[in-house]
């Protein structure tokens, strides 16, 4: 389909495109960030400044293209043809209205036909790969064989190598794709694009090292290069958490556009919520609703901040509200989170637990709330309770699990005080002993539970042959406690006196003594000392 063309001076588009070297292009900044919506506004508002621009249009309908407004592509297409006569690029148009007929291979004659015509113009050369690229009819290989034959043309032309890299990176090519930024920033060493545009391929790569080094170059070029500043924002808040500096990136990109996305300015209160920056973010807050009432939910930040700042009282009414008014499928495990440590500064420990659950229960990756839950269960004597939420999180602690983990579930199920907890109390506090051997601890909650199960000789003593479970554990704290026994003799005193109970039943009557002696050194008072004392006489006498 041919389409009449209509005149307009090639010249003055090149001496445009060389006005605008060392600078970034706003429209080519956008559609290289495949910010389509921001594209179509520049170059609409560029149509309506230069209407008889043909290669406005021509821009225009790219961007359309990009989007997938592929209609008023069409139309703008049709509106470029009637401002150019030139042979190439009538060719050029003509071969791009032809892709909305399906006619591929009219298309592909027309450009090489446009290619001949402006076999010295990189201009048209360079349009015939961006045809492919963003036109109706997406074809990489075409793109990056018509940008080649432009690059051979000119290879001096900035914008056939900023083509060509976004060519190679939908080719999923980094390498080549950062190849042609590196040569387009060296046409131009002051433009901040190439460096943005590097850093994209390595953020798509994932490799935030490198992408964080040249969005820095890019600033440094221009340090009022707002998608640089936004990408960095982004950087550091989401990969490598450097809240201080996101929230930096997000002021500066704040400064220069006040009009930035509602987004951009939520991410910046979290930012400065992350970096401790309260108030701040309280007031941010504020103005965010402020504009926009629908985002009401940001007032979780706020109750967060008031919490952190020690207005307790404020904080929760603002959850209070929150959980009132807001839609349920908008609330978090971080507001049951804060709102639970709201409740315990009221003292409602048993309410708090609750809502840890429910922070656990929304995300479980929150699964260290557990700790939280057993530390309060613990508090208020539910140690059932506490015990099956430390047995949770260790659960869910699949690996560096401490002595610390393994002893809270002993001690809650200690607490229990009958026979099947103080089985597995034990099994606990054995991976206590394993974990930190040379500690007193592990093995005096050890000795202590294992004696809870050892049976009553006195009332039976025909079962004096099984007692001794607690033995090796009292051994092993005693010869860790000894060496700091006034720290330690209420404990030690427990043990001697188990142990010499234990030599006693064997009638092994100097070990009996050993023991003995220890406990008068402790203790000279202690009232079992007349009991051992009988007996090693009644031994003695028999022996």
């Amino acid at each position: 389909m041919i389409y009449k063309i209509s005149g307009a001076i090639a010249a003055l588009l090149l001496s445009a495109n060389l006005l605008s070297a060392q600078m970034a292009d706003p429209f080519q900044t956008a559609m290289h960030m495949e910010q389509w919506t921001k594209a179509i506004s520049i170059q609409e508002e560029r149509c309506k400044t230069a209407p008889e621009d043909w290669l406005n249009w021509l821009y225009l309908a790219d961007a359309y293209h990009a989007a997938k407004r592929s209609p008023e592509a069409l139309t703008t297409l049709k509106k470029a043809v009637r401002f150019t006569s030139h042979p190439a690029y009538q060719h050029l148009i003509n071969a791009r209205l032809a892709l909305y007929d399906g006619q591929k291979q009219n298309a592909i004659n027309q450009f090489e036909k446009a290619a001949k015509a402006g076999k010295k113009d990189v201009l048209a050369l360079r349009l015939i790969g961006a045809a492919w690229l963003f036109g109706q009819t997406r074809d990489l290989q075409q793109a990056e064989a018509a940008l080649q034959r432009a690059q051979r043309r000119n290879n001096r032309d900035f914008q056939t190598r900023l083509d060509l890299g976004y060519c190679y990176r939908e080719m999923s090519d980094g390498g080549k794709a950062l190849v042609q930024y590196d040569l387009a920033q060296a046409i131009q060493p002051e433009n901040p694009l190439p460096a943005l545009l590097s850093a994209r391929v390595y953020k798509i790569a994932k490799v935030d090292v490198k992408q964080l080094e040249y969005l820095e170059k890019a600033l440094r070029l221009n340090p009022e290069f707002q998608d640089a500043w936004q990408q960095k924002g982004e950087l550091l808040f989401y990969n490598m958490r450097d809240y201080p500096g996101a929230a930096d990136a997000y002021a500066q990109l704040i400064r220069l556009n006040p009009q930035v996305s509602v987004n951009e300015k939520m991410q910046y209160a979290n930012s400065l919520f992350l970096n401790q920056q309260y108030e701040q973010t309280i007031a941010w807050v504020d103005k965010i609703i402020g504009e926009d009432g629908s985002r009401n939910y940001l007032r979780r930040l706020s109750a967060y901040s008031y919490y952190e700042t020690g207005d307790f009282e404020k904080g929760k009414t603002i959850l209070d509200e929150y959980f009132a008014r807001v839609d349920s499928s908008k609330i978090i495990s971080q507001d049951y989170e804060y709102y639970a440590k709201f409740l315990q500064k009221e003292d409602q420990d048993s309410l708090a637990a609750v809502y840890y659950e429910r922070a656990i229960r929304s995300d479980s990756s929150r699964w260290e709330l557990y700790d939280e839950v057993g530390q309060i269960r613990y508090k208020i004597k539910d140690y059932l309770g506490a015990a099956e939420a430390f047995e949770q999180r260790l659960d869910s602690l699949t690996k560096n699990r401490k002595a610390l983990d393994y002893y809270r579930v002993g001690i809650a199920r200690y607490m229990l005080q009958d026979s099947a907890n103080y089985e597995r109390a034990s099994e606990y506090f054995k991976r206590v002993c394993e974990i930190v051997p040379d500690q007193s601890i592990g093995w005096l909650m050890l000795a202590k539970t294992l004696s809870k199960l050892e049976p009553d000789v006195e009332t039976y003593p025909e079962r004096s042959a099984a007692f001794g479970k607690a033995k090796d554990a009292f051994e092993h704290f005693v010869e860790i406690a000894k060496n700091e026994p006034d720290k330690n003799k209420k404990d030690l005193i427990t043990g001697y006196e188990y142990l010499t109970y234990y030599y006693m039943l064997q009638k092994n009557t100097e070990t009996v003594q050993d023991y003995l002696d220890k406990l008068l050194a402790l203790d000279p008072d202690n009232e079992s000392v007349e009991g051992i004392t009988g007996w090693l006489e009644t031994a003695s006498t028999e022996n």
